[in-house]
């Protein structure tokens, strides 16, 4: 019987124990954007963010990837969701921790507006079950504190399911026209003075 009631108390603690960790996990990934996520929101009056070249990853509402420029989901901030977040940056800071998705119509909708940076990828399956370490061996050379994936011989699909991993893991991704590559560098406060 004494067992009996102890199983039944950790049962009952169960549940709380896993809101725990999962409100930590929460809050890791809150933490690890949050300093990027203040910079890149700094679009105002219809100007052009000064970190347009920084590239942004999410899920869309149909499981896929999108790749983004940060003026880009301000456009679809402005459009759609200005009503329902205070602000650009809380609007951020809930669609790259997952809490909202993009939806694929607001995407395809701004896209007919202007040329903006939008692309949708389905996920890669492959990429997606591999750890960072496996990325970094398999597809990515390291250059001066920094990263480089050279898309030559990649699909794009797997081009940006490599580079969502990495932005999720905390990652500021840019790309350089004249080169042909991503530049990938671990992100920290000096990237953005």
């Amino acid at each position: 019987m004494k067992k009996f009631v102890n199983n039944m108390k950790m049962l009952i603690h169960y549940p709380s124990f896993l809101i725990i960790i999962m409100f930590c996990f929460s809050c890791k990934n809150d933490s690890k954007h949050k300093v990027l996520i203040e910079k890149i929101s700094t679009v105002e009056n219809g100007l052009p963010s000064p970190y347009f070249n920084c590239y942004i990853y999410l899920k869309t509402d149909n499981g896929k990837i999108l790749e983004a420029n940060v003026d880009s989901i301000y456009e679809i901030y402005k459009s759609y969701y200005n009503q329902k977040y205070n602000n650009f940056n809380s609007y951020l800071i809930s669609i790259i921790n997952g809490r909202d998705l993009v939806k694929e119509d607001y995407i395809n909708d701004v896209k007919k507006k202007g040329a903006y940076l939008l692309n949708v990828n389905d996920v890669d399956k492959d990429i997606s079950e591999m750890n960072l370490d496996e990325i970094e061996r398999k597809y990515l050379n390291f250059e001066k504190q920094a990263f480089i994936l050279v898309t030559g011989n990649l699909t794009a699909t797997k081009t940006r399911n490599i580079l969502y991993k990495m932005f999720f893991e905390g990652y500021i991704i840019s790309f350089n026209d004249y080169g042909g590559y991503y530049f990938i560098k671990k992100y920290n406060d000096d990237n953005f003075k």
